[in-house]
């Protein structure tokens, strides 16, 4: 049995090779003693830099366990994914192929914060602080705000709470008004963003397959953020874990991609539209899902710590 597997897909127009090695090295360097294996779902010519990677013994080729085409969505690659794997590995890693892993041991730190609550547990995050400390922007993008109170000051939310528009361009000057959560402490969370997260095989089979709304993955985080909650399982964010996401983002293209279809499948399974909930349906969402842990953002701003 595996301690984890990392789910990674490297395809499209921003898929580069210098940093899909890069990303593959961070993880290298910093996941610690621990068994685990990739699964890969890459382009050809991503294919040819991870069978480099082997070549050039930067990578094993024991560590991998398969290399996947990257055919259909990114839903019925992961998908597909799990259901081969998940007899395989406690945990699951899924990551982009954009970023690189900062803090070292990453993994046993996290089981160690974990333990004793992992049946409590769905999603788990990391600290990403890339916009505040290199591109100059107060933004916070570790974890999505959900329904809480302060939703509507986005991005000078969790963390970067306050920054306002005054900070633009200016935040790595002003870095002393951060406000980071108790260290060593697990923080609860709406849904974690979908850059680089873990998650127990366990709570994985409670919370379900991934949604085929799109070819990408927009608004696959929030789903999968309320289907945790909705199962009373709390999506979980590290604060003493870092990684910088996206390590190429002057040469980036596009935006989201299919948001318009994303936001229909949303809609249509949840009964309202993402991003645009009014304190009116916020009312009705406490009464539909009283029971479960969906409403609990709505009664806390995003800086409340609440700690598990």
């Amino acid at each position: 049995m595996l301690d984890l597997i990392i789910f990674m897909v490297s395809a499209g127009p921003n898929a580069n090779p210098n940093i899909l090695i890069k990303t593959i090295s961070s993880i290298e360097n910093t996941i610690g003693s621990i068994n685990y294996k990739y699964y890969f779902v890459l382009s050809p010519e991503q294919e040819k830099t991870v069978l480099n990677m082997v070549k050039d013994k930067l990578l094993s080729n024991d560590k991998i366990i398969t290399i996947k085409d990257s055919v259909g969505s990114w839903a019925s690659q992961y998908n597909s994914f799990f259901d081969s794997c998940k007899k395989l590995t406690k945990y699951i890693l899924y990551t982009h192929d954009d970023l690189e892993i900062r803090t070292q041991d990453f993994f046993n730190k996290t089981i160690n914060l974990i333990n004793g609550k992992e049946n409590e547990i769905g999603w788990i995050t990391f600290t990403g602080d890339f916009y505040y400390r290199e591109l100059g922007k107060p933004w916070a993008v570790s974890a999505r705000m959900g329904f809480a109170k302060d939703r509507n000051k986005w991005p000078y939310i969790y963390e970067c709470h306050k920054f306002n528009s005054s900070h633009e361009g200016k935040s790595k000057e002003n870095l002393h008004l951060l406000d980071m959560p108790e260290s060593g402490k697990l923080v609860k969370i709406h849904a974690a963003y979908p850059h680089f997260n873990i998650i127990s095989v366990k709570s994985m089979e409670i919370i379900g397959p991934c949604e085929d709304w799109t070819l990408y993955t927009h608004l696959t985080d929030e789903d999968w953020g309320l289907e945790s909650l909705k199962n009373n399982l709390w999506n979980i964010w590290v604060p003493d874990i870092y990684y910088t996401h996206p390590t190429n983002y002057s040469e980036r293209v596009g935006g989201h991609r299919w948001t318009k279809e994303a936001h229909a499948g949303f809609t249509k399974k949840w009964g309202f539209v993402h991003g645009s909930e009014s304190d009116e349906q916020i009312a009705e969402i406490r009464i539909e899902y009283k029971d479960t842990l969906i409403p609990w953002s709505s009664y806390y701003n995003t800086y409340d710590w609440e700690y598990l």
